[in-house]
């Protein structure tokens, strides 16, 4: 992939990323702002995200009913885990 380059709104530093960067969240090396990389999302690692989202907020929902709020934390973790993982297979 092409590199993107980067426009701090804040110092004007101008910098190439990686094209695989596209979409994401970068902090400039100048001053150190978080700055949005121009392009979109992978659309394989955006429906994952939902996913996990929706599974999570099921599962925290299913725990707090029959265990508490002990065990829906336990369950919100265990889906962000669950995310990680697809993440890093993708």
């Amino acid at each position: 992939m092409e590199p993107v380059t980067v426009h701090c709104a804040r110092c004007g530093h101008r910098f190439d990323v990686p094209g695989t960067l596209a979409g994401s969240i970068q902090n400039c090396p100048s001053c150190g702002r978080a700055t949005d990389v121009p392009g979109s999302f992978d659309p394989t690692w955006t429906a994952a995200r939902w996913l996990a989202a929706a599974a999570s907020l099921a599962a925290a929902a299913v725990a707090w009913g029959a265990f508490g709020p002990l065990a829906a934390l336990g369950a919100l973790a265990a889906c962000a885990g669950v995310a990680l993982a697809v993440r890093l297979a993708l």
